[in-house]
């Protein structure tokens, strides 16, 4: 990107082990960079991508508060024995949730019966899925801590395939085309998901940073999103009606409003305001 002669970049990276690089490339050729859907937990990594002064910031979702409120379906609709499945340690999206979720566990005295890490493919979910419902048939719910990759797929695959839909619950993370007819089913118990705003933000910091000369942003910013949450089908008409459809999220006015180039006194306050 920077070869292509890119100002701005802006990045969802998989782990913070890799911003040092990328913020190093980005200092040796003026280009400026932030990162969406994520931010940097380790202080380390945070100490040393923050000091470049190319680098913007992030704009990320509470992901303590995303697990810790799906957790807390859980517990209201009174499920107190389940299983988790998450991709890898080390990711801080990850890592996050799993806190969150956990405290909302000891809160409503649920029982994680088994747990396992490094799921990335649908196989590899169907089969964990399988092998928790079968050692743990008193198993109430999965949670898969993200939605957007395979695992989600593979553990409903097994749902199905074990005839537990209704039985088991599935909760997780970014919300899927069958969301509706989902928990119709019974199928999904809660999920989380909305957030596709993120990446607008961050290229407003860069856009507006390249705009200005540089003096949008004086320090590294911190935009931070809630999820919409949904635990049943009311809710999830409630969102429908609210989200999707042919209307754009945001209007060209509305985005015209957080940019220097059209509208004066615009500021990073501004972005986290709206």
């Amino acid at each position: 990107m920077i070869s292509a002669g890119c100002d701005g970049i802006i990045v969802c990276n998989s782990s913070d082990g890799i911003m040092p690089s990328i913020a190093k490339s980005c200092d040796e050729n003026g280009v400026y960079l932030a990162q969406f859907f994520r931010n940097i937990e380790d202080p380390d990594v945070r100490s040393t991508v923050t000091a470049s002064d190319y680098f913007l910031g992030c704009t990320h979702e509470d992901e303590y508060n995303t697990g810790y409120k799906l957790g807390t379906a859980l517990g209201d609709k009174g499920i107190t024995k389940v299983g988790y499945i998450s991709w890898n340690h080390g990711d801080t999206t990850a890592e996050a949730r799993y806190d969150g979720y956990t405290s909302a566990f000891a809160d409503a005295d649920i029982e994680i019966l088994a747990e396992q890490w490094e799921i990335n493919t649908a196989e590899d979910g169907t089969r964990t899925a399988e092998n928790m419902m079968n050692a743990y048939p008193e198993m109430e719910a999965i949670i898969v801590a993200g939605g957007s990759g395979e695992p989600l797929a593979g553990t409903i695959t097994a749902v199905k395939n074990m005839n537990k839909v209704g039985d088991v619950v599935v909760v997780s993370t970014d919300f899927l085309s069958t969301l509706h007819e989902d928990f119709e089913s019974g199928l999904m118990g809660a999920m989380s998901g909305g957030h596709f705003c993120d990446p607008l933000f961050s290229l407003m910091l860069v856009y507006n940073t390249i705009a200005t000369d540089g003096a949008f942003v004086s320090e590294p910013a911190e935009i931070k999103m809630d999820m919409v949450f949904v635990s049943s089908v009311e809710d999830v008409e409630a969102y429908e009606q609210a989200f999707v459809g042919s209307v754009l999220p945001y209007t060209a006015e509305e985005i015209q409003a957080m940019s220097v180039t059209h509208t004066d006194g615009v500021t990073v306050q501004t972005l986290i305001d709206t």
